[in-house]
């Protein structure tokens, strides 16, 4: 993901992962969660998350999902249809 916003220093991203930490004023709708969700959603599922921001530039998000092989198992008696 990315956006081309006012982006972050480099202590600013430092804590861009942190709940409830927002870079954002006033009275608006941030809570400073989504980040830190989509961190510990990736980290649950083994993947990763990585953050890039330039002040002036904007801020990129990078999600690495792992490789996972799926095996199908066919059970007798079983619905194919649903």
């Amino acid at each position: 993901m990315r956006d081309t916003g006012p982006g972050m220093d480099k202590a600013q991203a430092a804590k861009a992962l942190e709940p409830f930490y927002t870079t954002k004023g006033g009275a608006g709708l941030s809570f400073g969660l989504g980040l830190p969700y989509a961190y510990q959603v990736m980290r649950k599922h083994g993947g990763s998350l990585h953050l890039r921001s330039k002040p002036g530039v904007g801020t990129s998000v990078y999600m690495t999902f792992p490789k996972r092989s799926v095996k199908a198992v066919w059970m007798e008696g079983g619905n194919r249809n649903g």
